[in-house]
């Protein structure tokens, strides 16, 4: 093993054990989430976005259930991730504006919300523009470095955007995180991917990466 790859997980653990209150405290993690939620809705990014690439929180990730229902009900076109658990290949799935968010999801691989089976992909050339990515993660810095859970499946994802991100739909990288995720340094490796901007309960940070 790697010492960048122990390092990860040594911060892996690190993290988790700093948040894990807000497993046991629902209560305190839903404020938490209406909390970036109202500075996310108020951003010239959300109101300027035609769509938006989102993701089903698991415990250990901030909430961002009340944007994707602020987005729907906007008319904006918003998708959810479904993994396939061999391999890092992510698809989204267009979400129904007129169903609730509950209706739509499904327990699905690793014990992750995912969108249901009737549910119809997007690729990514038939995004509207402009589509934003809300990205979820275990650590992020100030400067847009994101530890992922170690899967690949994001990095993979994002990296097709990479070489043509000025001409394609998709503008902007957001990750999400609690205050707690935010730490002066991870170790990074080639295939990882930074973000433009960071939100949490208490900011929307633009990232100088």
């Amino acid at each position: 093993m790697s010492e960048i790859v122990s390092a990860k997980k040594k911060l892996r653990r690190t993290i988790k054990a700093a948040i894990k209150h807000y497993n046991q405290d629902k209560t305190l993690a839903q404020e938490e989430a209406q909390k970036a939620a109202n500075i996310f809705l108020c951003s010239s990014i959300f109101k300027k976005a035609k769509g938006i690439l989102a993701y089903a929180a698991t415990q250990n990730e901030l909430s961002i259930d009340i944007i994707i229902q602020a987005a729907l009900k906007y008319g904006k076109m918003v998708a959810l991730p479904k993994t396939e658990k061999t391999t890092t290949n992510m698809n989204f799935f267009v979400l129904d504006s007129k169903k609730t968010l509950q209706e739509q999801l499904i327990l699905g691989n690793f014990d992750i919300r995912e969108p249901a089976p009737y549910l119809y992909s997007i690729e990514q050339k038939n995004l509207p523009s402009p589509t934003i990515i809300l990205i979820p993660g275990v650590a992020f810095t100030v400067n847009g470095f994101r530890l992922g859970h170690g899967k690949g499946y994001y990095d993979y994802y994002l990296s097709s955007f990479l070489n043509q991100k000025k001409n394609t739909t998709v503008k902007e990288f957001v990750g999400c995180c609690y205050n707690q995720q935010i730490v002066k340094y991870i170790p990074t490796e080639t295939h990882d991917i930074s973000m433009d901007y960071i939100l949490t309960p208490t900011d929307f940070l633009k990232c100088e990466n």
